[in-house]
């Protein structure tokens, strides 16, 4: 764990312990201070808000006593005669129920007659002095349950729609006078506010003051001063609307003002020396600055208790991490005389054990995966370039490094050459991906190009990934199916179109004599063994290669088995005037093998010999021992090989560009059958051949000791022998 890379640790950058902790200091002043004081602004704010609410809501509640005290006394007249009007007995019994409630009516302070009118106006009772005839008129007009007239009141009694109206007459101008001179008494006797009734004539622009009373006699003498007028009206714009509360200086002292609009377009207003409130404020403000001031102490004395115990184990936890980052290993924290310190410096101990162990396990996993991706990149056999935006490759494996013919990218990066360059820059057209194929003429080899983008988390693409698979081969594969296709159909339509044409000959009646039709008869059994032949062949080569193929091994004697082919060949080679020799040179031995799958690899080998030798060639079969192998070899005088068609003779489907071969025809599955069965009895096949020489198969058997004296399998029926051509 070194601390830079030559292995010296570098030096600590940044601002001194000391400095730190007079930083830590000064901020510990400042910021607390700067907390208190915007606690201590908002405090004093909230309690100075406090206490003039709770003054304006004193003068609120004795504004609202007072007007209580009003609207109880001003409605005596109205509830006493409610409360008349609303009994139910007025239901049952009207007559009889008038003289008492009259009565009692007559008792309210200034009641003058009491009388009882129907709904047309005429009047049923009375009591008292007082004429009915204002009210008489008033009832027929009007249909409210409650009538008012400049005498008095009228109330319809508890009843229908019809019911008559109980009216009281009263004298209203001495009821209010009397109401308002005891009103007058009560705001006297209250020596802290003053109030007045305020209206503000928008014409002239100006406020009207009329004290009602109440306060002591400096207070209304101020409505007076045209002085205070100037300071009071500008402050009262907003009290014709709503409620408005302030506070007003004046000459050394401080008048609380309460205004509340009445809706009638005068407005009360209520002053009220706040000499009390100021000095609850003051002695609040005394208080919080006492306060204050002991915090900031008490907060110097624990900066600096704590900035000196807190030091000494911040140095020593610093040494520690020095050592760590020194690769001095973690080593031991000194004791701190705080817990949590102690519980620090352990878990820095245990965590840099933990990250050096976690490093070097996840250092090996890297190296080693590093090696297995290595390892996968290097092996795979297709060709993998990795690409920049401007498409140099940047990176290629093996593969791709020798299709480039280097054996090294330049560290610039390698731009792409013509054809890949063309057919990758298609990319640019395709954002989700391309699938070509590349081909090279000189070569004659073909490629699948895929290519991909590469992108970041953002979506950017910062490159491209190439995968070129070399598709040659499934190519040929594919060339040489279809020409098998074309072959088949051939072999198929050659001896079909024959045994067709001697089967109409034979239905026409043509062969007259016995002689014709069994020579007829003999060419379509040729025929269709030709035919049969040539399925097997492709059937036999489809179960070994799927597996499916019954191999029945037993012990048999190769050189009978051998000279039997050649016996059944023997015909079909004098009928192109070829010499057919046997030639045994292997001493008496025995193999291991499936018998008719071992002649008919013999039969195969003799019937290409056969075929691809011009007339009068001269073909053999020769058997000999050579190691521990049993070799027999078909050697003939054909058109022979090329290099390149050795190479490929042994593929599927694969047949020799020569007019010799398109005329004698065949599948091409001949040799490939020979060496599938050759690989079931764990043997070989090779060839040897020169161009206009002939060639030489042989096919190679493993031998086994003890085998020589054992017998050989009984024969069984030799397979059918190739067709004519």
């Amino acid at each position: 764990m070194n601390g830079t890379a030559n292995g010296s640790a570098p030096r600590a950058s940044g601002i001194g312990f000391g400095s730190a902790l007079t930083l830590f200091l000064a901020l510990q002043i400042l910021i607390p201070a700067f907390i208190v004081f915007d606690l201590y602004r908002r405090a004093m704010q909230a309690e100075k808000d406090h206490v003039e609410e709770a003054f304006f809501q004193q003068i609120e509640r004795g504004l609202a006593d007072k007007l209580a005290w009003l609207i109880e006394h001003g409605q005596v007249h109205a509830n006493a005669l409610t409360r008349a009007a609303s009994q139910t007995a007025w239901l049952d019994r009207p007559p009889t129920l008038f003289p008492q409630v009259a009565s009692g009516l007559m008792q309210v302070p200034r009641v003058r007659a009491v009388h009882l009118v129907a709904s047309d106006g005429t009047l049923l009772e009375s009591l008292g002095t007082a004429s009915a005839d204002l009210f008489r008129t008033v009832v027929r007009s009007g249909r409210a349950p409650v009538l008012v007239s400049s005498d008095g009141l009228a109330c319809r009694v508890t009843g229908p729609e019809g019911s008559p109206y109980l009216c009281l007459v009263f004298d209203t101008a001495a009821v209010q006078a009397a109401l308002l001179d005891e009103w007058k008494g009560i705001l006297t006797r209250d020596p802290d506010a003053l109030l007045l009734y305020s209206a503000y004539d928008a014409a002239a622009g100006t406020w009207r003051h009329r004290p009602i009373g109440g306060g002591p006699p400096r207070l209304a003498s101020l409505t007076a001063d045209p002085a205070f007028l100037r300071e009071l009206n500008p402050r009262l714009q907003g009290a014709p609307k709503a409620r408005t509360t302030f506070f007003l200086p004046w000459q050394g002292s401080l008048l609380g003002v309460f205004a509340a609009p009445q809706g009638n377009g005068m407005t009360q207003v209520v002053f009220q020396d706040a000499a009390g409130a100021q000095d609850r404020l003051h002695h609040i403000r005394r208080l919080f600055m006492v306060r204050i001031i002991l915090a900031g102490v008490g907060m110097l004395l624990l900066a600096w208790v704590f900035s000196h115990l807190l030091g000494t184990p911040i140095r020593r936890l610093a040494e520690t991490c020095r050592q760590i980052e020194a690769g001095e290993g973690a080593g031991t924290v000194p004791l701190s005389p705080f817990r949590e310190m102690n519980l620090l410096g352990t878990s820095l101990i245990r965590m840099a054990t933990a990250l050096e162990t976690r490093l070097e396990s996840t250092n090996r996993e890297l190296v080693e995966q590093h090696k297995r991706l290595n390892a996968l990149f290097q092996s795979i056999p297709d060709a993998i370039y990795l690409l920049d935006p401007p498409l140099n490759v940047v990176l290629a494996n093996p593969e791709g490094l020798r299709r480039l013919g280097l054996p090294r990218l330049p560290e610039t990066g390698l731009p792409l050459e013509e054809p890949r360059a063309s057919l990758i820059a298609k990319i640019f057209e395709s954002p989700q991906g391309l699938i070509e194929e590349l081909h090279f003429e000189p070569t004659r080899t073909t490629y699948k190009v895929v290519v991909s983008r590469l992108v970041d988390l953002y979506g950017v693409c910062f490159g491209y990934l190439v995968l070129e698979r070399d598709i040659s081969l499934e190519k040929e594969i594919d060339r040489m199916k279809s020409e098998f296709v074309s072959n088949v159909s051939h072999e198929l339509r050659t001896p079909l179109t024959s045994i067709r044409a001697y089967t109409e000959m034979l239905l026409d009646g043509e062969a007259e004599t016995d002689e014709q039709r069994r020579e007829y008869l003999e060419i379509v059994s040729s025929e269709a063994e030709r035919l049969t032949r040539l399925v097997n062949d492709v059937l036999d080569l489809s179960r070994i290669e799927s597996g499916r193929q019954l191999v029945r091994m037993a012990v048999i004697d190769p050189v009978r088995v051998a000279r039997h082919s050649c016996q059944v060949m023997e015909r079909w080679a004098e009928k192109r005037t070829h010499h057919l020799v046997f030639e045994n040179l292997l001493p008496e031995t025995r193999v291991v093998a499936d018998k008719d799958l071992f002649e008919q690899a013999l039969l195969n080998l003799l019937s290409n010999a056969i075929k691809y030798t011009p007339p009068g060639g001269r073909i053999s079969l020769t058997c000999r021992r050579e190691k521990d192998e049993a070799r027999f070899e078909v050697a003939d005088t054909g058109i022979g090989l090329s290099e390149e068609d050795r190479q490929r003779v042994f593929q599927k489907f694969f047949r020799v560009e020569n007019d010799l071969v398109k005329a004698a025809g065949g599948t091409g599955l001949g040799l490939v059958l020979v060496q599938e069965i050759a690989r079931l009895h764990g043997g070989r096949v090779t060839v040897d051949s020169t161009v206009g020489k002939g060639s030489t198969f042989t096919l190679c058997l493993p031998l086994k000791e003890g085998l020589a004296s054992v017998p050989p399998a009984p024969p069984a029926p030799a397979p059918p022998a190739p067709a004519n051509p």
